[in-house]
């Protein structure tokens, strides 16, 4: 059962074992896709392991199953702007703000996130 692996993993990171984590999530994510608690542990994971491209699949994962959670679209939105990818950044956090306009979001990122978009600056 997903919540079974998920609670492996929650030992396995409390046991400072990282690799056993990585292992015991992408077996939760494989053997039940379907899990959204099981892709937001997995995302949570790779951030704290600053592993961008598999949080950023994470959350893609996430966001499909829950559309309506506004703070996985904003944590999508730091990954996509971390890997330079600025276009999807700026519509994942129009998806964000479309949820909860009310969403605590520096006005600074935003025209800057914008400013990336509209440049066409390099993906990185």
């Amino acid at each position: 059962e997903a919540a079974f692996l998920r609670a492996l993993a929650d030992r396995y990171v409390a046991a400072v074992q990282p690799e056993r984590v990585a292992r015991t999530l992408d077996a939760a994510v494989s053997a039940f896709p379907g899990d959204a608690r099981a892709w937001e542990s997995m995302g949570s994971f790779a951030l704290d392991r600053r592993d961008y491209g598999r949080a950023a699949e994470a959350h893609r994962a996430l966001v499909r199953l829950e559309p309506e959670n506004g703070p996985a679209w904003l944590r999508l939105v730091a990954i996509l702007a971390r890997q330079g990818q600025w276009a999807e950044a700026r519509a994942a956090l129009a998806r964000a703000r479309a949820i909860d306009p009310g969403a605590p979001v520096d006005a600074a990122l935003v025209a800057f996130l914008e400013g990336q978009a509209a440049s066409g600056a390099p993906v990185r």
